[in-house]
């Protein structure tokens, strides 16, 4: 029912409900038309009148704020921002979805007003507190958006200039320019060493640390690895092969190994064994949803923002030394000119022989190629790793017949200096 009605709004912009049932020769169709404006698809006006967004000037996105005020709104129909005053956002807020009334003028300067603000993208916001208020309800004038204040109900023990984490429960910006929150927590004073950094983290949503139910889901997962342990050790193969991960020097999640071998007729054995994060994370469960919405591990400059609880990345899921892993394994065969001739992929344990550095492997490399190995300079790292140096040759030699072939297959080499 749905698609016929929207089938009518291609040969009408407007229709009152009457006309539709007229035309579908239905009357039970309040539901559909309710899902419809619901959904965003279609809008109601104050007259009764249906019609799709675009024939009101009207279109969904989303409001980038300016710390002037003003703001712009995206939307997937038009190729450029468009601008916004100040007072014509209504209570948006910043990366809120909204719907705008865009003014339909042929001018390339267009600009917009804020209709109706369909949801707070942002439910938290880190703010640096330039002055306080009290009075019966405390408020906190903040940093970004001029004249605006916040509402709490206890200010706790924040100060000037500290950066706060904030929860937006409700928002008056017309009539009162008010945000109605209250303190997550202080994040530090403004002042601090370090501090842009973890405030410039939350800014964009990004944290540390995890919910309580995202750890309770962790409990879960490490009791069925544990029940289930003897049982899924069967099931995989177990792999004895000389097996090394290769990570810097500071890395805790060590989440692909690699194993390689000369054969005796000159072809190579390579192996590439990836942690079995799926074996621990089930889809929808509330660390996939937790993994989903966070996207990535974020890297900044004096921490890590994980994707995973370190339970998962730095224990379950990480490739450690000596330690028996489960992992997703693809082990082939390449012959002398660099093709894949044989491959098979499988689930597996291995347990690796050393956790390596890219430091100390580019040191093995040097020693190999130098031509007075008696004499080197760093003989006790040679040593503490004799017992995979020929692997380490063999990888060195697979990998410059793997560039080879790549060079004559017209590889486009684009390593240069930014």
């Amino acid at each position: 029912m749905k698609d016929k009605i929207l089938t009518l709004f291609q040969e009408h912009d407007f229709l009152y409900k009457e006309d539709i049932c007229e035309l579908l020769n239905e009357n039970d169709i309040d539901k559909y038309l309710d899902d419809l404006c619901d959904d965003y698809i279609l809008y109601k006006s104050k007259t009764n009148k249906y019609g799709l967004l675009k024939s009101f000037n009207y279109y969904l996105g989303t409001i980038t704020l300016n710390k002037k005020g003003y703001g712009f709104f995206k939307c997937d129909q038009f190729d450029t921002d468009i601008f916004i005053k100040a007072i014509d956002l209504e209570n948006a807020l910043d990366n809120d979805t909204v719907i705008a009334w865009v003014n339909p003028s042929n001018s390339d300067f267009k600009d917009a007003h804020v209709v109706k603000v369909i949801k707070h993208n942002n439910d938290l916001i880190c703010k640096v507190v330039k002055k306080f208020f009290h009075s019966n309800n405390k408020m906190i004038v903040c940093d970004t958006y001029p004249d605006v204040r916040i509402k709490v109900d206890d200010f706790k023990d924040c100060d000037f200039d500290d950066i706060l984490l904030l929860k937006v429960n409700d928002v008056d910006l017309i009539n009162k320019n008010i945000i109605y929150g209250e303190i997550i927590k202080k994040i530090g004073n403004k002042n601090e060493d370090g501090i842009d950094i973890i405030s410039c983290a939350y800014k964009y949503g990004l944290k540390e640390d995890f919910d309580a139910d995202v750890y309770q889901d962790i409990e879960r997962i490490n009791n069925k690895y544990l029940n289930e342990k003897a049982k899924e050790e069967k099931a995989r193969r177990r792999i004895d092969r000389d097996i090394i991960t290769i990570d810097s020097i500071d890395a805790k999640d060590l989440d692909d190994a690699v194993s390689v071998k000369r054969n005796s007729d000159g072809t190579y054995f390579l192996g590439v064994y990836i942690a079995d994060v799926s074996y621990f994370v089930e889809e929808d469960s509330i660390v996939d949803k937790e993994a989903l919405k966070r996207g990535t591990s974020v890297y900044l400059i004096n921490r890590v923002l994980p994707m995973l609880p370190k339970k998962l990345s730095n224990d379950l899921c990480s490739l450690n030394e000596n330690e028996d892993k489960y992992v997703i394994a693809l082990e082939m065969k390449i012959d002398k000119h660099g093709n894949v001739i044989e491959n098979d992929v499988f689930d597996a344990i291995i347990n690796t022989r050393h956790r390596m550095t890219y430091d100390d492997v580019n040191e093995m490399i040097r020693y190999l190629k130098s031509s007075d190995k008696k004499n080197y300079n760093n003989m006790d790292l040679i040593d503490r790793y004799q017992d995979i140096l020929d692997m380490v040759q063999d990888m060195l030699d697979l990998s410059n017949l793997l560039t080879k072939m790549y060079k004559q297959r017209g590889k486009l080499d684009i390593d240069f200096l930014e």
